[in-house]
């Protein structure tokens, strides 16, 4: 009998193959790219340069909030539109013993990486430097990673609706009703703390959550976080400033930057298991 190739030869073989469409689908790369540049333009010009101000603390929380969650669903629909159609034809494949499930799942990654990668360069460079969130390249840095951590949650929750459903219009059903809670229980909608006690366990599986919080830690703890301006309109009926620093907005938010460590993990963690 002919001996079945190696788990290394099996992920090699799919990787190869899988980059090679995926290198050949010009109308799907320019799809995505037309999708990311026109979307993230469009962030980018409601916003434009923004100013750091009391009245504008609460439309930055908000642009911060559908930034990330846009990152999360835009990834997992553009999963959800092409995985279930080639479902039948791959689980042909893998039954005949061509290859096993994990090996074509951790190629079909690894190929998908470098284009999420490149895709997700180009969303965070728009939205960060066209909104203002920041002039620290480092802080780029970081809020560009957090955009690319998100982006392999999205992917998860599409492969996983992909592999579950053959269906495409069920499985596009499944990452609405994955991700719609996860916004309504992100921390912008309503605020961590409020969150009533029988919701909470949607409050902590959240991914939206976690990456918001950790996206908000990264700008009003950072460089463009430090002490706020504050003019005498801007002051409450007591005479105090609402928001003296980033770390009070932070705080008013429910998030703290010690939670920093923590979110990194639980997100870690959300897009492992996905």
């Amino acid at each position: 009998p002919n001996q079945s190739p190696s788990w290394c030869a099996q992920f090699t073989t799919l990787a190869q193959r899988e980059m090679q469409t995926k290198v050949r689908s010009k109308v799907a790369f320019h799809a995505n790219l037309a999708r990311t540049v026109v979307l993230a333009t469009i962030f980018g010009l409601t916003f434009l340069r923004i100013e750091l101000t009391q009245k504008k603390i609460f439309p930055l929380n908000g642009v911060i909030f559908f930034i990330t969650a846009m990152s999360i669903i835009q990834g997992a629909l553009a999963q959800v539109m092409t995985l279930p159609g080639k479902m039948p034809a791959i689980l042909r494949e893998q039954q005949s013993g061509a290859f096993t499930i994990s090996a074509f799942y951790f190629a079909k990654t690894a190929s998908d990486l470098p284009f999420e990668i490149f895709f997700t360069l180009i969303w965070s460079a728009i939205t960060y430097w066209m909104i203002n969130l920041g002039d620290d390249f480092m802080n780029f840095l970081v809020f560009f990673a957090l955009q690319l951590l998100c982006a392999q949650v999205a992917s998860g929750i599409g492969y996983l609706a992909g592999f579950l459903f053959d269906n495409p219009a069920v499985a596009f059903l499944f990452c609405i009703l994955n991700t719609i809670p996860a916004m309504l229980f992100g921390g912008f909608m309503i605020n961590i703390n409020s969150v009533p006690i029988g919701f909470r366990w949607l409050r902590d599986v959240s991914s939206i959550k976690y990456g918001y919080s950790l996206v908000m830690i990264n700008f009003w703890d950072g460089p463009a976080g430090g002490n706020l301006p504050c003019t005498t309109e801007d002051l409450d009926d007591l005479g105090f400033c609402p928001y003296p620093t980033g770390k009070d907005v932070l705080v008013y938010s429910g998030m703290d930057s010690s939670m920093w460590w923590r979110d990194l993990i639980a997100l870690a963690s959300i897009a492992t298991f996905y």
